[in-house]
C-alpha cells in the first residue's frame, strides 16, 4: 500500500478517522492525502430572489464564511499531522461532499479511504450511517474503512 485518503469535514467523525488513519499510515509507512469538500451549494430559494444585489451580496457572504470554515478545518488536520508533513498531501475541492469524494477516489491512485461514519452535516439523516459516507461506501471502486 502506497496511500490513504482521509475525507475531512471538522466534524468528531472525521477526526476519529484522521487518528485511525495517523495510526495505520505509520505502521504501514504511506503517504496520507487529506480531502475537503468546500460544500457552497444554495437553497433553492436563492435562486427565486428578485433582487440580484441582495442575492450576490448573500452569495458572497455564504462563500466567506466557507471559505474561513474550510481553512479553519485544513489548518486543525495540519496540526494534527505535523509530525508527517512529509507524508501529507491537501487537497481541496467544491461541490457536492459524495460525488466529490467518489469522483476522486475513482480518478485517483488511492488504495484506501478512510472516513467517518457521519460528518458535519449528517443530524438525523441516517442513524446507522451518515448519508456521504454511505453513499461513497457504495459508489467508489476501492477500499473504504469506516469509522465509528
Amino acid at each position: 500500500m502506497k496511500n490513504l485518503l482521509i475525507p475531512i469535514d471538522g466534524s468528531e467523525f472525521s477526526t476519529r478517522a484522521m487518528e485511525y488513519g495517523k495510526k495505520l499510515a505509520k505502521l504501514l509507512n504511506v503517504e496520507i492525502v487529506l480531502l475537503h469538500i468546500k460544500d457552497v451549494r444554495l437553497p433553492i430559494h436563492y435562486y427565486e430572489s428578485g433582487n440580484v444585489e441582495e442575492m450576490k451580496d448573500s452569495v458572497q457572504k455564504i462563500i466567506h464564511k466557507a471559505d474561513e470554515e474550510s481553512s479553519k478545518i485544513i489548518e486543525k488536520a495540519e496540526g494534527y499531522f505535523s509530525d508527517m508533513k512529509d507524508k501529507i498531501e491537501v487537497v481541496v475541492l467544491n461541490g457536492d461532499p459524495t460525488h466529490k469524494i467518489v469522483e476522486y477516489v475513482n480518478n485517483n491512485d488511492v488504495e484506501l479511504t478512510i472516513m467517518g461514519s457521519h460528518g458535519m452535516g449528517s443530524g438525523f439523516q441516517s442513524l446507522v450511517l451518515g448519508s456521504v459516507a454511505n453513499k461513497v461506501l457504495h459508489h467508489v471502486k476501492k477500499p473504504v474503512l469506516i469509522i465509528k
